[in-house]
């Protein structure tokens, strides 16, 4: 009986395989969970920019949310009068602080108590995501957006 130590070229070839067959269905979900994660982050950046909104409203006499367009570029400070908003404009994960936010905020005409915003979801499956846009913002690949309106 020869007793060789070591595997035959069958055998690795085979691990080889399996592995790489292993990594083709896992990566894929880890695509996913970053999007998730981005798209976590949006919800999360829109509930912190509604916050900012009541503390704006609560600034102003009469009391009015911020009209279109007043609102900071992502990642500069906001302050109205002596009263400091925030210290950074949250804006998209996937952008830079010289990129356009891509959180979208109108006020309602004629209703100064009254806005709506969106963010562009890439997953298209989220649950709490929205098809239409009926606001009229900014182009979205995914056709997915999140809604936030004043509480």
């Amino acid at each position: 009986m020869d007793n060789k130590y070591g595997f035959t070229l069958v055998e690795i070839l085979v691990v080889i395989a399996i592995t790489i067959g292993l990594v083709a269905m896992i990566f894929p979900n880890f695509t996913n969970m970053r999007e998730l994660a981005r798209d976590n982050q949006r919800k999360s950046d829109l509930k912190q920019l509604q916050k900012m909104l009541e503390i704006y409203k609560e600034s102003q006499s009469p009391i009015s949310y911020p009209a279109d367009g007043t609102i900071p570029s992502p990642c500069s400070s906001w302050s109205v009068g002596t009263t400091i908003i925030t210290n950074k404009v949250p804006g998209d994960p996937r952008g830079t602080c010289t990129s356009p936010s891509a959180y979208y905020y109108r006020r309602t005409i004629g209703d100064t108590l009254r806005y709506v915003m969106y963010a562009c979801l890439e997953n298209k499956n989220d649950k709490e995501g929205i098809v239409d846009n009926p606001e009229g913002f900014g182009t979205c690949m995914s056709g997915i957006f999140y809604k936030v309106v004043e509480p």
